[in-house]
C-alpha cells in the first residue's frame, strides 16, 4: 500500500534530436529512482510537432519512496532537466519556466540570452508585478 508519484515533464527539440532526447530523458528518469527502488512507468508522446522538430511531453508513474517523498520527486525533476539541458533541448515548450526551471533555463539561454529576457521585461513589466521572482 505505498502512495504513487505522477508527474509530467516537457520538452522541445529538433526532428534529428528527437530519438536521442527520448532514449536520454527516458533513462535519466529510471536511473534516478534507482537508488529508491521505485522502477517508474514512463510514458510520453508528441504533443505538438512543428516543421523543424517537436515537443516531446513524459508522464512518469512510480510508488514514493516512503520518507523521502519530496527528495525521490526531486532527483527525477533534477536528472531529467540535466538531461534535457545536456541534449540541446529546451528546458520547457509550453508549460513555462517558473521557480522549477530557472536554474535550467540560465543554463540553456547563456548571461546573453538572459540579459535580453531581461530587458524585454523591464519593457513591458515596468513595475515587477507579472510573476515577480518566478523566472528573472
Amino acid at each position: 500500500d505505498h502512495a504513487i508519484m505522477i508527474d509530467t515533464l516537457e520538452t522541445a527539440t529538433t526532428w534529428h534530436n528527437l530519438p536521442t532526447l527520448y532514449q536520454k530523458i527516458e533513462t535519466a528518469v529510471k536511473d534516478a529512482l534507482k537508488s529508491f527502488k521505485t522502477p517508474p512507468l514512463v510514458f510520453c508522446h508528441i504533443s505538438h510537432s512543428y516543421n523543424d522538430g517537436a515537443s516531446l511531453y513524459f508522464t512518469f508513474i512510480a510508488k514514493q519512496a516512503v520518507g523521502v517523498e519530496a527528495e525521490q520527486w526531486q532527483a527525477v525533476k533534477v536528472a531529467a532537466s540535466d538531461a534535457i539541458v545536456a541534449n540541446g533541448a529546451t528546458i520547457t515548450h509550453h508549460h513555462g519556466v517558473g521557480r522549477d526551471h530557472s536554474h535550467w533555463a540560465k543554463i540553456e539561454h547563456g548571461k546573453t540570452g538572459m540579459l535580453a529576457l531581461s530587458a524585454v521585461k523591464k519593457v513591458f513589466d515596468p513595475s515587477g508585478i507579472l510573476n515577480p521572482g518566478k523566472f528573472l
